[in-house]
């Protein structure tokens, strides 16, 4: 998996990006909330990625903060949301806005993002409003390399035991112990704190 590419910001517009990075040019889908924090083309940018395979193609979306691409993650593991749509929900709003109608059973907020119809409004909430109501905070942008790399590393651990049927809360505690157990460092991946998760939750 590419959890981020860090490199020049060469095109920016407000579905996608072009980052060339050692003189390859990464295609980048974005959602609005994320071009509203970019600074203009030529500037270096870190920004955290999530690599979509299909038989036909691959395709890199990319988020500035942890909380966008967690949410994103959360969005597709709901059956008939790709990440097409994914996408444009995130661009419906700002996260904090998007949790807080997931939390309210706001489905009426939900129908006014295009593409979102009242049963998939209605699926959204059954499935994330749970999950949502502890989601973690990641506030932290793409700057400081090791605190990113923890988030990084963190949220896709929790996102995959989520994934795998465990509580979101459970699933947190765990990678939180986890983390600490294989004290992060520069060469600790997902799969380690995941593995270490699954012994101690």
């Amino acid at each position: 998996m590419i959890n981020y590419l860090e490199g020049k910001l060469v095109e920016k517009y407000p579905t996608r990006i072009v980052v060339d990075v050692g003189g390859v040019g990464y295609n980048i889908n974005i959602p609005l909330s994320t071009f509203d924090r970019l600074q203009t083309p030529g500037s270096q940018l870190r920004i955290l990625t999530y690599l979509h395979v299909r038989k036909d193609c691959q395709q890199l979306y990319g988020f500035i903060t942890g909380e966008e691409k967690h949410l994103f993650g959360l969005l597709l593991s709901i059956s008939g949301i790709g990440p097409k749509l994914a996408l444009t929900i995130l661009s419906g709003g700002s996260v904090k806005e998007i949790k807080s109608a997931i939390a309210n059973k706001s489905a009426r907020i939900l129908n006014n993002i295009p593409g979102v119809g009242k049963k998939t409004s209605e699926r959204i909430i059954v499935e994330l409003r749970e999950k949502i109501g502890d989601m973690p905070e990641l506030k932290t942008e793409a700057g400081d390399k090791q605190t990113l790399k923890q988030e990084i590393i963190f949220n896709d651990a929790v996102l995959a035991l989520v994934s795998l049927g465990y509580k979101q809360l459970a699933a947190k505690q765990a990678v939180k112990k986890a983390a600490s157990n294989v004290k992060v460092k520069e060469d600790t991946t997902p799969e380690k704190v995941i593995r270490e998760a699954l012994r101690v939750i």
